[in-house]
């Protein structure tokens, strides 16, 4: 991730999604449910988890990681918040993390 204000707004997010309270720790939780939370928490956690992303691979494969600021920060999150809402809505049975991946990885590549 080349910039410091795009790092510090990760960093943010991930801040405030760890204080914010964690729907995401029920057990079962799955995309279906997901869906149902308000916009905020849905692009908290998404804005987190792709940041999250990031960060690892930023420290293992910096390509990846430079793929992800392109594909997914700055003016394109809400458009891509949108694609991975859709791919939760097809695979509503799997935790939103995985599917998260999984739209992640198609975009950019493997993080393995």
């Amino acid at each position: 991730m080349n910039s410091i204000a795009t790092w510090c707004g990760a960093i943010g997010a991930i801040a405030l999604n760890m204080i914010y309270p964690q729907e995401s720790v029920a057990e079962g939780l799955t995309a279906k449910d997901f869906l149902v939370w308000d916009e905020p928490s849905q692009n908290s956690f998404l804005f987190s988890s792709v940041g999250m992303a990031a960060a690892i691979a930023s420290q293992t494969k910096p390509e990846l990681a430079q793929c992800l600021n392109d594909w997914y920060f700055g003016d394109k999150t809400n458009t891509r918040n949108g694609e991975i809402l859709d791919f939760m809505g097809q695979y509503g049975g799997y935790h939103p993390t995985t599917v998260i991946l999984a739209v992640v990885e198609n975009a950019c590549g493997e993080f393995g």
